[in-house]
């Protein structure tokens, strides 16, 4: 069972082994991409690019992301809107909670082996519902408890941490809400 809190851990490993890895920008650049576009997201001014049916045939044949983004799968925070991205730009991998399960971490793994980036970042967001049910307890049924139980660690860890500021409203993420790893 692996948690958030794990990933860096696990990240940092998965990083600093793969080498093959066709070249991309370098993380620095790469953060701030995701920056610029959260600002024209939080703005108003996106410019939705990488969309055009060149952009969709080209990628039809190989995809060369500039970053890896581990989100939520909550429907109010898509990676590529609230990073003002285009086809190919993000890897993304959204999974309720940010649970990083085994397949989620190979999925990171492929991803970083195979197609370049040399970013990776975890995206959080307030008013997980996930995050909610694991707080408020009780019963769940099906799926929903295992995944429960495997959010409980980081809620746990997470309440001895200190409170992203107010001013970061859930209707736009920041990007200071998003953790990032990279590789050199």
């Amino acid at each position: 069972m692996r948690t958030i809190g794990s990933l860096l851990i696990a990240t940092g490993i998965v990083l600093a082994q793969h080498s093959n890895a066709v070249a991309s920008v370098d993380p620095e650049t790469a953060l701030k991409q995701l920056q610029a576009g959260n600002q024209r997201y939080r703005l108003g001014t996106l410019q939705h690019p990488h969309q055009s049916l060149s952009r969709r045939q080209a990628l039809a044949k190989s995809q060369h992301p500039f970053v890896v983004v581990l989100s939520c799968a909550d429907s109010r925070v898509p990676p590529d809107v609230v990073f003002d991205q285009g086809l190919g730009n993000v890897f993304t991998i959204r999974v309720a909670g940010n649970v990083a399960t085994d397949d989620v971490i190979a999925s990171i793994e492929y991803a970083v082996a195979d197609l370049g980036p040399k970013l990776v970042a975890v995206l959080g967001h307030e008013r997980c519902g996930a995050v909610d049910a694991t707080l408020k307890g009780g019963e769940a049924e099906g799926h929903l408890a295992v995944l429960l139980d495997r959010i409980q660690p980081a809620v746990a860890a997470a309440q001895n941490e200190p409170k992203i500021s107010p001013a970061i409203l859930w209707t736009t993420p920041s990007a200071s809400m998003c953790r990032t790893w990279w590789r050199s």
